[in-house]
């Protein structure tokens, strides 16, 4: 069995393995209705001890570092420190976005250059079986 409730929501998530879904006896069970009930209540205080409920977002942390005052030195170096840490991530997520964009443009290529060579090999055969009475570039 799998329980799961995403911190965005207060939905929850399970799934039961065959053998309870398919027995009565077991799906119907008090201990079933036990578990299902401890794990809402600890997904309800695990969202309780969350700040926000949510992370924030690289643009939010800088806009609070860039509107904050100058004379907090001392918790600027451990902010420097969050953001080399966010900047870095989006670094990490460009230059993985990147390398599928790379690798999606690769596709790309070679898939016009197949269609190239597939209409060709269509013109060829065209021209064989009904000479040269056709345009010369059939698409």
């Amino acid at each position: 069995m799998l329980l799961a409730a995403p911190q965005h929501g207060k939905a929850m998530h399970i799934v039961r393995s065959r053998a309870i879904r398919r027995s009565s006896t077991l799906s119907s069970a008090p201990e079933l209705s036990t578990l299902k009930s401890s794990f809402r209540s600890l997904a309800t205080k695990r969202n309780a001890t969350r700040p926000h409920g949510r992370s924030m977002s690289l643009a939010e942390r800088l806009e609070q570092y860039y509107s904050s005052s100058a004379s907090e030195s001392g918790e600027g170096g451990r902010r420097e420190e969050e953001l080399r840490g966010a900047l870095g991530a989006a670094l990490g997520s460009l230059k993985a976005l990147s390398m599928v964009y790379q690798g999606r443009e690769e596709r790309w290529r070679l898939e016009v250059a197949s269609m190239r060579d597939e209409n060709e090999r269509v013109n060829v055969l065209l021209k064989q079986a009904f000479g040269t009475g056709l345009p010369s570039e059939w698409y």
